[in-house]
């Protein structure tokens, strides 16, 4: 259904709310349909999730990490490939 319930929060406090599950489309509709007008979906980790071993350290390549991540965290056929997705609206 779309929904993840914690049915023991006890012995898994890690999943401490409900979460609910979209695609893309689904939540730009759904925050659409609640009144929100301008809405704005931004990929949350994004597909640099997937690329370990970053160095964060180094002031510089912190810098170009973040740029790309800028340049791809609202493209449309990449949000699916975010675990999380933030939806931004304006009421």
């Amino acid at each position: 259904d779309g929904v993840h319930r914690n049915l023991d929060p006890v012995a898994h406090p890690q999943f401490f709310t409900l979460a609910y599950f979209h695609r893309p489309d689904e939540l730009r509709e759904e925050l659409r349909s609640a009144g929100f007008g301008s809405v704005d979906l931004v990929a949350i980790e994004g597909p640099g999730a997937f690329q370990h071993g970053l160095d964060l350290t180094d002031d510089a390549k912190r810098a170009a990490i973040l740029r790309a991540i800028a340049r791809v965290e609202r493209e449309p056929s990449l949000l699916g490939a975010s675990s999380h997705l933030m939806g931004v609206g304006i009421r």
